[in-house]
């Protein structure tokens, strides 16, 4: 084979190449700069191995991927725009803001419809699984609603006690405990607690999960305000349903 045949396969070679190397640095620059992003990176594989161990039906899992990367890609592309942004107006500029604000809202639609995804799943989890046997055998389905809305009436309350308690925040906006944090950890907690599955507990913790980063993510709350609406809610469901 001649010299000139050689270098051309070579440089045929790099050039094939080449868009894999940009992805792979590109997907590594994200990961390395973006914290979001590897919350993301770290739900989605708890998940996804959650799925493969316990074996979950094959439209099951499909779903719940296209979900994780969906999330992710729309990450990608948030900060994507957010750089460009940057670059073009380092100032403030109200249209660099909302270039900003919908990058991030796409985000929040994509964390939406991966909540959907796991609520839908785990739903038909449910449906398999059957009436938990704590409501068969122990009391009714009206007292175990009442007791339910008692306890979200009462994580309620002490939230809004807590963002008065916190001077910082709104009732419905911001504040020392995240309502949403609370109520979704509340509502997890006391799925895992009737039910005792594991894969179904896995599943309300992730979506959970979701709904809570897109607090932090949205600059509504800190890590430390979620931390506490997290634990009240668990504490709460704790003494109502998991206490004999």
């Amino acid at each position: 084979m001649k010299t000139k045949e050689r270098l051309s396969i070579i440089i045929n070679r790099k050039k094939f190449y080449r868009p894999f190397y940009a992805a792979y640095y590109g997907i590594k620059n994200v990961y390395q700069n973006q914290f979001h992003f590897k919350v993301q990176i770290t739900f989605s594989l708890l998940v996804l191995s959650a799925s493969a161990y316990y074996r979950l039906p094959l439209t099951h899992t499909l779903f719940i991927v296209m979900a994780c990367f969906f999330v992710l890609i729309s990450e990608m592309m948030n900060t994507c725009i957010e750089m460009i942004v940057n670059l073009v107006s380092p100032e403030y500029h109200p249209l660099a803001k909302i270039s900003k604000d919908i990058g991030a809202g796409a985000v929040l639609l994509s964390a939406v419809l991966s909540v959907v995804i796991g609520v839908a799943v785990l739903l038909d989890i449910m449906y398999t699984v059957g009436v938990p046997d704590v409501l068969s055998l122990e009391e009714t389905y009206p007292h175990f609603i009442a007791r339910g809305a008692c306890g979200f009436l009462l994580v309620l309350f002490m939230t809004i006690v807590g963002k008065n308690f916190g001077g910082s925040g709104l009732v419905t906006k911001g504040g020392l405990i995240s309502g949403h944090a609370s109520i979704a950890f509340y509502v997890a907690t006391t799925i895992s607690l009737l039910y005792m599955h594991s894969w179904i507990s896995m599943a309300c913790f992730f979506l959970a999960g979701m709904v809570v980063q897109s607090r932090v993510e949205g600059g509504i709350h800190t890590i430390i305000e979620i931390f506490y609406g997290g634990v009240l809610g668990a504490l709460v469901s704790i003494m109502l349903f998991g206490l004999k």
